[in-house]
């Protein structure tokens, strides 16, 4: 993400806009945390994908390029892609009324190269299950998460924006600090700035996604990825534009880089903790731990949810991690379909140690700490 944005922004505005929008994708927390960055989540390939779409097709060359990156974010997080293709269709729409229109032959490479990788999937998705999961994709992804929300994540119209401003604070100041010192002094280089197709298609990245998600009920911070990385690109891109004009005093420029620099190294440096003192659950570290003498198992869970309630399903990062650990094969069921399971074959349970509703007498404990413990049927083998 960071290099293809970096690229991008040196490609159309220069060196020194790179540079500041680079240092500020350091300094962005929401990249670091909450399913982005490396939390094995989709939500970062979805970034990945959405920022390429909307960037690759700026450009008439390679127009087809972000039809071929829309069908990968749409596989990657499902409807999510559609703010994507709407900002394309948007921009692409001011184009057209400015008389910078595209060829029919680049619109129908563009549809080309978005639907078959999405037909392919389609196809290999129907003969699996039928429309059992196109269903689901509607009712539930789409029109639940749209108009009721789901899994009690429904809050306010203000949720993104406290959000953003709460991780995002010095970003937010300096763009806003930029605008005022631009608008004040250069009145008319702003205006200039502000009439480029350029600059809506900056807003375009960034008001879209924000107003969809405000829009929808079901709110989740990750959500709105999109709209951050749009913002740190105008910051850069603003920053840039402002430290280039000949205009802007020397001692002004100076004190504006020394202030960026201590800003990208003191967040900087806390993003990059993040990665080397990553948190995990004591279930994620549980599995972690104990998984070398089982690997390739197929694995059984029946634990406490975040809401307190014994569930037999694995969540999708207890199930990263048993995947990347243990090369587990997780199996939603819990102890009910684990007791009913062939015994023969290799097979474990993990239980918090507080859940005793069933007679495990045939299975000894192989594995344990103060929160979970690891089920094996009696008899059964162990890796060595």
């Amino acid at each position: 993400f960071s290099v293809f944005t970096g690229f991008f922004v040196y490609k159309r505005y220069g060196k020194l806009h790179s540079l500041f929008t680079l240092g500020i994708i350091i300094a962005c927390s929401p990249f670091y945390i909450y399913h982005c960055a490396r939390n094995g989540d989709a939500d970062a390939l979805f970034l990945l994908f959405f920022s390429l779409a909307v960037m690759l097709s700026t450009t008439k060359k390679f127009f087809w390029c972000g039809g071929l990156c829309l069908a990968l974010c749409f596989l990657t997080k499902s409807w999510h892609a559609g703010c994507a293709l709407l900002i394309i269709i948007l921009y692409q729409l001011y184009l057209y009324f400015k008389r910078d229109r595209l060829c029919l032959k680049q619109i129908l490479y563009f549809f080309a190269a978005l639907l078959f990788p999405v037909l392919l999937w389609a196809i290999i998705r129907y003969a699996n299950d039928g429309t059992k999961f196109f269903t689901q994709m509607v009712k539930y992804d789409l029109l639940a998460r749209t108009d009721r929300g789901v899994e009690n994540h429904v809050f306010g119209v203000g949720f993104y924006f406290k959000y953003l401003a709460e991780q995002m604070p010095l970003i937010f100041l300096g763009l806003i600090a930029v605008l005022i010192c631009a608008a004040i002094r250069y009145k008319k280089d702003v205006l200039m700035f502000l009439k480029q197709p350029k600059f809506l298609f900056l807003l375009m990245w960034i008001c879209v996604p924000f107003i969809i998600f405000t829009l929808a009920k079901t709110k989740l911070y990750w959500y709105i990825l999109p709209c951050a990385a749009g913002i740190v690109v105008l910051t850069g891109i603003l920053l840039g534009t402002l430290v280039k004009n000949p205009r802007f005093s020397s001692i002004a420029k100076t004190v504006l880089l020394l202030f960026f620099a201590v800003f990208i190294c003191r967040t900087g440096a806390r993003n990059i903790n993040r990665f080397l003192h990553p948190s995990q659950s004591p279930l994620q570290t549980f599995i972690s731990q104990n998984c070398d003498s089982v690997k390739g198992y197929n694995a059984y869970i029946e634990c406490y949810d975040e809401n307190g309630a014994v569930s037999g399903r694995w969540s999708q990062s207890a199930v990263f991690v048993a995947e990347i650990s243990g090369d587990l094969y997780c199996i939603d069921g819990g102890a009910k379909e684990f007791l009913g399971a062939d015994t023969d074959s290799r097979l474990i349970i993990i239980l918090n140690n507080r859940v005793g509703k069933y007679d495990f007498s045939d299975y000894y404990i192989c594995a344990s700490d103060d929160n979970y413990c690891m089920l094996i049927p009696k008899g059964g083998e162990m890796n060595e």
